[in-house]
């Protein structure tokens, strides 16, 4: 019998653990073991500690839902599939006869409603600014006014470079990954590895570079040593700037130009950093993990806390996080439908009490990834086409590609 699924490749998709990824990788051994076995109580077992680690992978949901439908626990995998539901999701739960034995209850009839309610679109796509090319990779944006006229700049991760509308403004030395526009510089973090195509790719650096806001040229370029990185989100803070490094989970932070780049927090509890942002209120900056949820960090002792999900929400997926006005704004790519959520926070912020949708499933999308606050409005980058490249960068056959969209949604 096939293994359900190889720990290796499990582990690639939910990259390491800064602490302890010896354990989630021993559970994963034992869930394919139990699986290969017929054992479901121990694949159910296994995979139940494994949830804890990563505790919004839908990957590892689904199978869960797969091992007690198996193990004839109906009741319980059928209330695993609801509380899917109830946030707002939908899994695939087919192609296996533990699926079809659980489609066969009928309490799973109002559950499989939902998850296909929860397919639908919401909200309406207001185009804010389109550019005809569909090579870019484009996965990050920024809001500047220069000038007294609201400047857009979007970061390109296939050919690298910095555009501003249709313009390159600045030609960079990578994949354009995060950037922040800080007093007259554009700061980026660039990677050099896949599915960057551009000069010295395959080099596997990652780094902080700076360019002049009104010429484009670049003003510094300060790299990151000490072993694999892929620089992501990018945010401001009284400390500098902060990014985060989903392929080594820790959040690296620069001063300036003539400043080196230092890892500021390693944490076991992390597992792929994305987004960042900094609430300048409370003093904390949130940080967002595609599959540990939300944690918000004290800069001035490094101090990391699990942001408590009051609001029995989703808090996984999510690509780039912004703050505004109290609240977080997310993208949340990693999950089905796609969605452009709003994080209520508690006074102190240390709990998400509600989430709201604000946009979802929009046929104009092709993969959101990050955004940027422009007054009371959120504008991201709606069609990054990610989907088109693969792991190793090259381009998936017959994928489809769309021209760089912004859209912009209310927040007030």
């Amino acid at each position: 019998m096939k293994s359900l699924f190889a720990a290796a490749a499990l582990l690639a998709a939910s990259p390491a653990f800064a602490g302890e990824p010896e354990g989630y990788d021993v559970l994963i051994e034992q869930a394919n073991a139990a699986y290969s076995a017929g054992d479901w109580a121990g694949m159910a077992t296994a995979l139940d500690a494994a949830q804890n680690y990563i505790p919004y992978s839908l990957h590892i949901t689904r199978f869960r839902i797969l091992a007690y439908s198996e193990l004839g626990d109906f009741e319980e995998a059928l209330a695993i599939a609801r509380t899917v539901a109830k946030r707002g999701l939908s899994l695939a739960l087919d192609g296996k006869p533990g699926f079809d034995a659980l489609r066969a209850q009928p309490d799973f009839a109002p559950i499989a409603e939902q998850m296909s309610a929860n397919l639908a679109p919401a909200g309406e796509a207001d185009i804010i600014e389109t550019v005809n090319r569909d090579s870019l990779l484009p996965e990050s944006v920024v809001h500047a006014v220069i000038g007294g006229k609201d400047r857009y700049y979007v970061g390109a991760v296939r050919t690298g470079g910095v555009y501003a509308g249709k313009a390159l403004h600045a030609k960079t030395n990578g994949g354009v990954y995060g950037l922040k526009v800080v007093d007259d510089l554009i700061w980026t973090v660039e990677n050099t590895r896949a599915p960057y195509a551009g000069e010295g790719e395959g080099a596997e650096t990652s780094g902080f570079h700076a360019y002049d806001v009104a010429t484009g040229k670049e003003r510094c370029a300060v790299p990151l040593n000490g072993g694999p990185a892929v620089l992501g989100a990018l945010e401001t803070t009284p400390f500098g700037l902060v990014a985060s490094d989903s392929l080594t989970p820790r959040l690296v932070l620069i001063e300036g130009c003539d400043s080196e780049p230092r890892v500021i927090l390693e944490d076991p509890r992390f597992a792929n950093l994305q987004g960042v942002a900094y609430d300048p209120g409370r003093k904390r900056l949130y940080i967002a993990d595609y599959l540990a949820g939300i944690f918000s960090v004290d800069l001035e002792t490094d101090a990391a806390e699990s942001v408590v999900n009051a609001a029995d929400a989703h808090l996984g997926g999510i690509d780039g996080l912004s703050f505004y006005e109290g609240d977080l704004i997310g993208v949340q790519n990693g999950t089905p439908p796609q969605r452009i959520v709003r994080l209520h926070l508690s006074e102190k912020g240390d709990a998400v009490t509600q989430l709201d949708v604000l946009q979802q499933a929009l046929p104009e999308w092709n993969e959101p990834t990050n955004g940027t606050i422009a007054g009371d409005a959120f504008v991201y980058v709606a069609t990054s086409n990610w989907p088109a490249y693969a792991e190793d960068g090259s381009e998936v056959e017959g994928a489809q590609r769309q021209p760089l969209r912004l859209i912009s949604v209310p927040l007030d």
